[in-house]
């Protein structure tokens, strides 16, 4: 079972919920073989956290406290922390997970946020490295970044847009993003994205395909890394910082989605899905 977090209430949920139709629901995860299989119900979670994640990680920090002498990342039960921070809403998701056992991955997707001018650049660097050292792994959670937020996934022309790696947002206007991002976009709305059932539903999965190449495709050009390399969400981070953020005050736009989707999957799965960039 799987439990992603997100930061927004509305729009993230219900992309994770797209992606794991088309996608992660495809396989069971138990087969060493790549073989599809129907699942009969719902196996994985999504949590709508609904702030930022350094809200977050000051949660962890403080509920450490509980346990002194040990390690940080040794003390950090996000199943429990969710519990405890959404009791009164006994309808989310993270409910109808009984025990933290029954979660083997957790997957956080939170935006960049850089973009608050009350804060140094500098220190704001050095948050969000924290962070990414923090949750660096899926066993307590993997952080996956949208540079500058989530609406970078929308950021696009008609797919597959050849130009898409040139996109950059400048860091002082990344407050006005999503409308940016909606002016832009040769699509009308987000249901190009987000609809699951026929008609308009029918496209659905071509467009995260193409979404999916085309924003590995910029990371990994960004990060001179070939595709079949790791290519992880902190060395992204550094570089964005050494070609972008620090001498140009900008982000390079990127959206975490499409990246945790080609990082997810293996080669023969990437192909057989249709986003393998090998072809």
């Amino acid at each position: 079972m799987m439990l992603f977090v997100c930061e927004g209430e509305k729009r993230e949920p219900h992309l994770l919920k797209v992606i794991d139709k088309f996608f992660l629901s495809v396989y069971d995860q138990e087969e060493s073989t790549v073989q599809k299989k129907k699942l009969e119900q719902e196996k994985n979670y999504v949590v709508a956290f609904g702030c930022h994640i350094q809200s977050l990680a000051s949660l962890v920090e403080e509920r450490s406290r509980d346990f002194p002498g040990v390690h940080l990342k040794d003390s950090i039960d996000l199943v429990a922390l969710l519990k405890e921070l959404k009791k009164d809403s006994l309808s989310d998701d993270i409910h109808k997970i009984t025990s933290s056992s029954e979660v083997s991955e957790i997957y956080l997707f939170f935006d960049c946020d850089l973009h608050d001018t009350k804060q140094d650049l500098g220190n704001e660097l050095d948050r969000i490295n924290s962070l990414l050292t923090l949750f660096d792994n899926e066993r307590i959670g993997k952080l996956y970044l949208s540079y500058p937020m989530i609406e970078a996934l929308c950021y696009t022309k008609a797919l597959p847009d050849d130009h898409f790696s040139e996109y950059v947002c400048r860091i002082d206007e990344c407050v006005s993003f999503k409308k940016r991002a909606s002016d832009f976009s040769d699509y009308d709305n987000h249901d190009f994205v987000m609809k699951m059932k026929p008609p308009r539903g029918e496209n659905t999965k071509l467009n995260w395909c193409s979404l999916i190449r085309q924003h590995r495709r910029k990371a990994q050009e960004l990060c001179d890394v070939s595709t079949g390399s790791e290519l992880t969400q902190m060395e992204l981070f550094q570089v964005q910082c050494d070609k972008h953020i620090t001498p140009r005050g900008e982000v390079a736009i990127l959206a975490s989605m499409p990246l945790f989707l080609y990082d997810y999957f293996n080669e023969a799965e990437r192909k057989e899905l249709g986003f393998s960039l090998e072809e």
